[in-house]
């Protein structure tokens, strides 16, 4: 690849399946990396886990809904168009927002996703000028952004219960629970409203700051 046309790459991810990451080190590294990282804050209570027939049946009994996911990761390799000296492994964990369930196993309906397409037309807007005569311009994420946002700030009553997977359980677990699932307590990025959590506390702090 010459240097002229490097700067067109598109430096997409390509993703790896789960065969192929477990057998690599670095790419299991990553993976685990972001569970720990999540982990850290706390993205799930795992201080109260709970047998899934237990949680489905208490909400049963009080005719409150609640829904259940699962959680499961993702692994890429970053800058795979270029050699091979450039790729880095990336993880990511997110939630199954196709597989959501309620308490009768019945399949969750969300409201329609609700954020904008702000930070789309900025970012091209952004792209276009820089590529402008002696002008350079620069697009950043917030990091982790999605699980900058609590749950329970927005789910109401219907709590979020997630399966995670067995070789992120903890050892006290083992041999103790058949189905464990833990409240979700951030928001993840591929749930159904994820980009709506996100936006309100963005568009609450950025309101604040004018006002100030």
């Amino acid at each position: 690849v010459t240097s002229s046309a490097s700067q067109h790459l598109a430096l997409v991810h390509l993703q790896l399946t789960p065969k192929q990451w477990r057998a690599i080190p670095g790419a299991k590294a990553a993976v685990q990396q972001e569970y720990d990282q999540l982990f850290a804050i706390d993205f799930v209570d795992l201080n109260n886990p709970c047998e899934y027939d237990d949680v489905a049946s208490r909400a049963t009994k009080t005719g409150k809904t609640i829904y259940f996911g699962r959680v499961f990761p993702l692994c890429h390799i970053k800058h795979s168009e270029l050699d091979e000296k450039f790729h880095k492994y990336k993880g990511r964990v997110v939630f199954g927002g196709n597989q959501v369930k309620d308490e009768n196993g019945l399949q969750a309906i969300f409201a329609e996703q609700g954020t904008s397409a702000s930070h789309m037309v900025c970012a091209k807007v952004v792209d276009t000028i820089a590529r402008l005569p002696s002008v350079d311009g620069q697009d950043a994420d917030a990091q982790k952004a999605y699980t900058q946002a609590w749950m329970s700030e927005f789910e109401g009553d219907t709590e979020t219960w997630i399966d995670l997977p067995t070789d992120q359980w903890p050892k006290s677990w083992i041999n103790t629970f058949r189905r464990p699932v833990v409240r979700l307590r951030r928001n993840l990025y591929g749930h159904p409203l994820a980009g709506l959590y996100w936006e309100k506390p963005v568009s609450y702090t950025h309101l604040r700051a004018h006002e100030t």
